[in-house]
């Protein structure tokens, strides 16, 4: 059970978020400004401010309620498809479909996540959330046995995602086809890079 003053906190936050998104989707993401937004959820300016930042950070808060809604996916992939690199193929196409519908949103996330100090890019404020569900589906795959054990989810779970942002960026600001790299990098990543 929460406490009133978070729900109300909770409350705030998906208002200026739901705002945002559909102000976004209606007038384009640098149409919009944060005395708008604040406006249009009804919200003072210190209050918007002193939840998001910025319109970018509203787009993070987006992001993250999203992978948290993907969570009960990812079960449902551990309990459906039978192996580590199935599931990891479903996320990453799942995912990059979404990108592709949706680039317009890609682009001030990644900006606001390469904005960021280095020692406060990988804190989880500042990140979407997808990693918590690779996080996931990598536990499943030491459990199970497709994935080396001698190696700490930390540090797997790095190394994936050094190769997915390496794509998506490359994706974002050069073209092909996402889908396509999200299967050079699952192939890569499970693997790796030697000629078989």
């Amino acid at each position: 059970m929460t406490d009133r003053r978070t729900r109300k906190k909770d409350l705030t936050a998906t208002t200026i978020i739901d705002t945002a998104m559909e102000m976004f989707d209606a007038h384009g993401f640098d149409q919009v400004t944060m005395e708008a937004i604040a406006q249009r959820a009804d919200v003072a300016k210190a209050t918007l401010y002193r939840y998001f930042p910025t319109k970018e950070a509203i787009v993070v808060g987006h992001f993250q309620r999203l992978s948290r809604a993907h969570q009960p996916l990812v079960e449902k992939l551990i309990a459906t498809l039978p192996d580590t690199r199935q599931r990891l193929l479903a996320l990453y196409r799942g995912t990059a479909q979404w990108f592709v519908e949706h680039q317009h949103y890609l682009r001030p996330y990644m900006a606001h996540r390469l904005s960021m100090p280095p020692e406060r890019m990988l804190d989880d404020d500042q990140r979407s959330g997808f990693h918590l569900n690779v996080a996931t589906l990598l536990e499943a795959g030491q459990r199970q046995g497709d994935l080396r054990d001698d190696v700490g989810i930390a540090d797997l779970l790095r190394a994936l995602d050094g190769m997915y942002m390496a794509q998506v960026m490359s994706w974002l600001y050069g073209g092909g086809d996402l889908p396509a790299r999200m299967d050079i990098l699952v192939t890569l990543f499970m693997d790796g890079a030697r000629k078989s």
